[in-house]
C-alpha cells in the first residue's frame, strides 16, 4: 500500500475530448484512491502531478461494469458522475477488476 492512499494500481483509461478519436483512445495510467474518496490518475507511478482527479462522494458517482469492443481488456469499470461525464477504466485481470470494484464501491453508488 502506498502511504496516503487506500488503493493504487495501473488501469487503462479511455481518453476524453479530442483524445477519444485518437488512434489509441485507451492509455495506461497509474490510479490512486485516497481514503477520502478522491480518485486521481497520473502518467507515472511516482504519483506526482495528477493529470485528473474525481471526488467520488461529492460527484455522487455511480459505479458499473461495462464492455466496449475497442477496450484493451474485457475487465471494464465505468464511473459516472452527477454532471453526466464518465470515466471508463479497464483492469488487466478479473482479480484487479474485483479489487478496484470493491474499493471504489465504498465511495460510489451502484
Amino acid at each position: 500500500m502506498v502511504r496516503g492512499y487506500e488503493h493504487v494500481g495501473r488501469l487503462y483509461k479511455k481518453r476524453g475530448g479530442l483524445g477519444r478519436r485518437a488512434k489509441a483512445p485507451w492509455v495506461s495510467r497509474t490510479f490512486a484512491l485516497g481514503y477520502d474518496g478522491v480518485l486521481s490518475y497520473f502518467d507515472t507511478e511516482n504519483l506526482v502531478a495528477a493529470r485528473g482527479t474525481l471526488n467520488l462522494p461529492r460527484a455522487e458517482a455511480v459505479l458499473s461494469v461495462g464492455f466496449e469492443e475497442d477496450a484493451p481488456t474485457r475487465h471494464m469499470l465505468i464511473i459516472t458522475h452527477i454532471q453526466g461525464q464518465r470515466w471508463k477504466l479497464c483492469a488487466e485481470s478479473d482479480r484487479e477488476l474485483s479489487e478496484w470494484r470493491d474499493v471504489l464501491a465504498k465511495f460510489c453508488r451502484s
